[in-house]
């Protein structure tokens, strides 16, 4: 078996890719094998939140011949090859640059998911499962002490810039996180009795609902709470394979 080949294998089954629900379009797995030479070697992986063209440019730019990324290739679903879709895949199949995504498996993974990762870089640990989606739970519950002002210090320093909406109370003893856009979970954590959810982007009527039902909601941002779970399994190949690995940052801002 190639190392190609190898890692592809590690992946799908330390990620549990076929045994996790997720949206039709995120395809996730080996979305694209662009070896002209099946025996190809790999010497780099980049990991990369978005396959945008600018991932897939910087990716190239770093002679990489694998890049792991958390939205994949194909959100746009069944979609003509035109315009920067067109692109992106040309210089994929120019540069052999193949493409694996991991959406839900990545957010969720015990080990080195969004979520995990996130609780371990603010200092805290998982106590539990949380935020039920099509039978799993997306992100874990963790059980402080803080005061809100520590809690958003430590997100200011780990994550970044972040918003605070809600009227929970001055000290936290038990909050949740989930990466993206998991805002419509602030009712589900106030029935739960959580002081504060941690979430990367939120709709409008939730600020309304963190405020009516005493609770704090932290928008941290889509893509800043999302980087963690790539370069956590970038960090993993490199030590399971040996191979170089490179963290592909391209942040959007929200």
């Amino acid at each position: 078996m190639t190392l190609f080949n190898s890692i592809h294998v590690f992946l799908d089954e330390y990620l549990n890719i076929a045994k996790i629900a997720d949206d039709i379009n995120a395809q996730n797995g080996l979305q694209l094998d662009a070896r002209s030479i099946p025996a190809s070697q790999v010497n780099i992986i980049a990991c990369g939140v978005d396959a945008s063209e600018d991932t897939i440019d910087a990716a190239i730019a770093a002679k990489a011949e694998l890049l792991i990324v958390h939205h994949g290739l194909l959100w746009g679903g069944n979609r003509p090859l035109t315009g920067a879709h067109a692109r992106k895949i040309a210089k994929c199949f120019k540069h052999e640059l193949s493409v694996y995504a991991a959406h839900l498996p990545l957010d969720i993974h015990c080990e080195v998911g969004n979520n995990i990762e996130i609780l371990r870089v603010l200092g805290l640990q998982a106590e539990k499962s949380f935020g039920c989606y099509h039978d799993i739970d997306l992100g874990y519950t963790a059980i402080c002490d803080l005061s809100i002002d520590e809690l958003c210090q430590r997100i200011n320093l780990q994550i970044g810039e972040y918003r605070l909406f809600g009227r929970g109370p001055y000290r936290i003893k038990r909050l949740a996180v989930i990466s993206g856009g998991a805002g419509s979970y602030i009712s589900a954590a106030a029935q739960a009795g959580l002081d504060a959810l941690i979430v990367g982007e939120a709709p409008h009527y939730t600020a309304i609902e963190a405020d009516e039902q005493n609770i704090h909601l932290i928008v941290a941002g889509h893509y800043r709470t999302e980087v963690f779970g790539v370069r956590a399994l970038g960090a993993k190949l490199a030590q399971q394979f040996g191979i170089n690995h490179i963290f592909v940052g391209n942040d959007t801002g929200l």
